[in-house]
């Protein structure tokens, strides 16, 4: 993030809040993405017969 030398301490605030709001809202998306395809994979291994579940490290 860039900071404006004209920009105020809300503003910069504000924008620091938005910032690490996105960020977690990326890590949940992530960690959701992660899961989804960790139960398809394991279902598409159940379905191929091989019936292993695929476990990560969290």
């Amino acid at each position: 993030m860039q900071i404006d030398p004209n920009m105020d301490m809300t503003s910069l605030s504000t924008s620091l809040c938005q910032e690490k709001v996105q960020s977690e809202v990326q890590v949940k998306l992530l960690k959701e993405t992660m899961e989804l395809a960790k139960e398809i994979s394991s279902k598409l291994l159940e379905a191929m017969g091989i019936g292993q579940h695929i476990d990560t490290v969290a």
